[in-house]
């Protein structure tokens, strides 16, 4: 069993990467750089390997050439299945014909443009690859199908192209980083950098900054009216006050600035600092204090022209909810398929072993909190509703029939809520529902708890596979919580398919169901 997630008061400081921009011909490249430092997330259990997920946006990053790095990090991916197309397109006929182009083509513009790492170690195989890819799969396919361009094609190319081009754009995603560092330097000279700001935040930043190699910048120093001592100001190189900016800055050739105070701190000496920058070219960025948020799927977006960060979103937005949807229809119809026979037998069964009806339903919360009814095979004597009271089912609990042990035990009475994800009120994967009662106990003990409804709720779920099924005791359902939090940081098609294998080999052998 994996260790648990840290406590979900437990708020890592932000090392402050990026920044939003404050003038109007810098600010997609601020909502970039601040859109990358938001993805920085507190750690979840050390049993998922997978690094914080590189944010989708469309900004240039603010580098030696960001045209350039914009437009190899976008086309890489598109490139490496567009490219691997065509050269299995030569090996199988020895030639490219008009057919393998314009699936290429189709192909690159699906994936066009491409989000990317500028670190290695922040690859997310199944957000950053996978999950794309999936989906361009899904389109070409049901295109091919319906117009019929699909059987032109030998299957045996088809398949290997599905199979290794995540491979071979996780290669080039791997060197990626390093081939656009020493790129940038081929062109210019590092960008000389001041910050408004001489506190730990500014200081913190600077010295990311420095040890970024696609940044290629080099910090100056700092502007600040106040004295911030301790170990963080001593360790950074004063410029002056923030009356000195603007002759510095013309004086030293800057060109990027980088605001690290409050617009609420010294704000007329702040508003007039950026005042006096009218008369520069230097390109000037805030950057925001988010240290004390616990971050939930933070993003850039714009909302009435206005730019906005969210702080706290739901995964499944977009491209990515039209994945998950898909993934859930694709398994819950194969699962009833492929079950019904088994699920008509337990039907029976508990129809010949004990009064009352075959199927129990019982309200619970949804996404964004709505009402829900799930659907379960009755295991119980009793049909409680959980709307009022809840008794959490116990260990030989008189009330539950013999038959209905062997299916709590091995998981088959939650078969019938792969209609409940049919008719799209639950997934295969998130959090467990909890009933009404349970909900409405623990919503005010347990920060954060109702945060966990920003994503539909799962048959089986990432607190499930790591021993946290059942139990309505505080510490046990403090200990869900956190991994129900966690899913939603760190979701992943990846990790999906990583909580129903881990849900597969439970089935048998999970001493935590009774």
């Amino acid at each position: 069993m994996s260790r648990p997630p840290l406590e979900i008061s437990r708020i890592d400081t932000l090392p402050p990467g990026k920044a939003v921009a404050a003038d109007d011909t810098a600010l997609t490249a601020g909502t970039d750089l601040l859109a990358s430092a938001l993805q920085r997330r507190p750690p979840g259990p050390d049993a998922l390997k997978t690094p914080p997920r590189v944010l989708h946006h469309k900004a240039n990053f603010r580098t030696g050439n960001p045209g350039l790095m914009t437009r190899i990090a976008s086309m890489a991916i598109p490139l490496c299945a567009a490219m691997l197309l065509l050269a299995l397109a030569w090996m199988a006929t020895g030639a490219i014909g008009t057919d393998y182009q314009v699936l290429a083509v189709l192909a690159f513009f699906i994936l066009y443009p491409a989000t990317w790492s500028r670190d290695i170690e922040e690859i997310d195989f199944g957000m950053q690859i996978l999950t794309p890819w999936l989906g361009t799969v899904v389109v070409l396919a049901v295109v091919g199908l319906m117009t019929g361009y699909l059987w032109g094609f030998p299957i045996e190319v088809l398949v290997v192209w599905m199979i290794f081009t995540p491979m071979m754009q996780y290669l080039v995603l791997q060197v990626l980083p390093s081939l656009l560092a020493a790129l940038v330097r081929l062109k210019r000279r590092p960008h000389r950098v001041a910050i408004i700001g001489n506190n730990p935040l500014g200081v913190a930043f600077a010295r990311q900054l420095e040890a970024d190699s696609t940044a290629h910048s080099e910090v100056l120093g700092h502007f600040d009216d106040r004295k911030h001592p301790g170990r963080a100001a001593s360790a950074s190189r004063s410029l002056g006050r923030l009356a000195d900016v603007a002759s510095y800055v013309k004086e030293h050739g800057v060109d990027q600035i980088y605001v690290a105070l409050p617009l609420s701190s010294q704000s007329q000496r702040l508003i007039a600092t950026l005042d006096s920058l009218r008369d520069s070219t230097a390109s000037v960025f805030f950057l925001p204090d988010v240290t004390g948020i616990d971050l939930i799927q933070p993003r850039m977006d714009t909302q009435s022209g206005f730019p906005v960060i969210g702080l706290c979103e739901s995964p499944f937005k977009g491209a990515n909810g039209t994945v998950k949807r898909t993934i859930d229809l694709l398994v819950a119809s194969t699962a009833l398929t492929l079950l019904m026979p088994v699920m008509l037998v337990i039907a029976l069964l508990i129809k010949l072993t004990s009064p009352g009806p075959v199927l129990f339903r019982q309200k619970r919360f949804g996404l964004d909190g709505s009402a829900i009814v799930v659907w379960k095979f009755r295991s119980m004597r009793v049909t409680e509703d959980g709307d009022k009271t809840y008794q959490q089912v116990t260990r030989s609990d008189p009330r539950v029939t013999r038959l209905g042990a062997f299916l709590r035990k091995t998981s088959l009475d939650e078969l019938p809520q792969f209609f409940n994800v049919l008719r799209g009120e639950m997934s295969v994967v998130g959090p467990r529902p909890h009933v009404v009662s349970v909900n409405e106990q623990y919503r005010s003990l347990i920060s954060g708890y109702m945060l966990r409804h920003k994503v539909p709720p799962g048959i089986t779920g990432w607190a499930q596979v790591n021993g946290y099924r059942g139990g309505d005791d505080l510490p046990s359902m403090k200990k869900r919580i956190e991994y129900d939090l966690d899913y939603l940081r760190r979701w992943s098609v990846w990790l999906d398919f990583k909580i129903l294998a881990r849900t597969a080999l439970l089935v048998f052998k999970d001493s935590r169901a009774y």
